[in-house]
């Protein structure tokens, strides 16, 4: 009972990396497909998810969720080998705001007409969540983010040319395998000392409820970095051997 409910969360980081491993495992097949037919393979992706949840919900097929848990993803990261090949880098300021608009105006429709519920992860008194098993809202979501990196991109490019920001940059990503699979244990900690202080968790996003934002931005940020100082030189020197390796190997 109480906080332990939301134990589960520290586990949520676990199964999207085998999600990750998984697409990319599958990169030889969809770089191939991408190369031969780039349109053909993200309509039929796009197609068979339609599909995978019009299953899932007209005809009660649960397992077909998990189906889709697998072809979102790869949907999702089919849409990088568009930016790889240079396709939505030609679009200008008008060609990235339609890919965000389209982007908004799907996940709109979903979430407003469809069965599917407004918030993106698992909260509490949902019938569903959009994230596992993952539905049709998040590659909508993935599109309208993708549609404003493009229109954010020439700022944040001019800004990386710094060499004390693309040093923090390089930092940052140093650790960042670190941050992702800590930062929900992070959390955790933070609502266990909550509830044991006699704080109440708001169920809702009253004006309490933003008042209290500042609090679940910063506290958990402040226990994540204690945990990145005490393991991240673990994930740094793995960098380090595998580069060495790889250096190895070209010589």
């Amino acid at each position: 009972g109480g906080v332990l409910r939301y134990a589960w969360i520290v586990f949520t980081p676990l199964w999207f990396i085998a999600a990750y491993a998984g697409v990319v495992a599958l990169v030889p097949v969809t770089a191939t497909l991408h190369m031969r037919a780039k349109w053909v393979t993200a309509g039929g992706l796009t197609a068979a998810v339609i599909a995978a949840d019009v299953g899932r919900f007209a005809l009660d097929a649960e397992a077909l969720g998990w189906l889709n848990t697998a072809l979102v993803w790869v949907l999702i990261h089919q849409f990088g080998y568009f930016y790889r090949d240079g396709t939505l880098l030609r679009l200008d300021g008008a060609g990235a705001t339609a890919v965000a608009a389209a982007g908004a105006g799907v996940l709109a429709v979903l979430t407003t007409i469809g069965p599917y519920p407004r918030s993106m992860v698992s909260t509490p008194g949902q019938e569903f969540s959009n994230i596992l098993p993952t539905t049709a809202a998040i590659p909508a979501v993935g599109l309208l983010q993708l549609g404003i990196l493009l229109l954010a991109r020439p700022r944040v490019s001019g800004w990386l040319q710094k060499l004390d920001v693309w040093r923090l940059v390089i930092a940052a990503n140093s650790v960042v395998l670190t941050v992702f699979v800590w930062h929900m244990t992070a959390l955790l900690a933070v609502l266990v000392l909550y509830r044991a202080i006699g704080g109440r968790l708001l169920a809702f996003p009253s004006l309490v409820w933003w008042d209290q934002r500042w609090f679940w931005l910063v506290a958990p940020a402040a226990v994540l970095a204690v945990f990145v100082a005490a393991l991240g030189r673990f994930e740094t020197s793995c960098r380090r051997r595998i580069r060495g390796r790889a250096r190895r190997r070209t010589q």
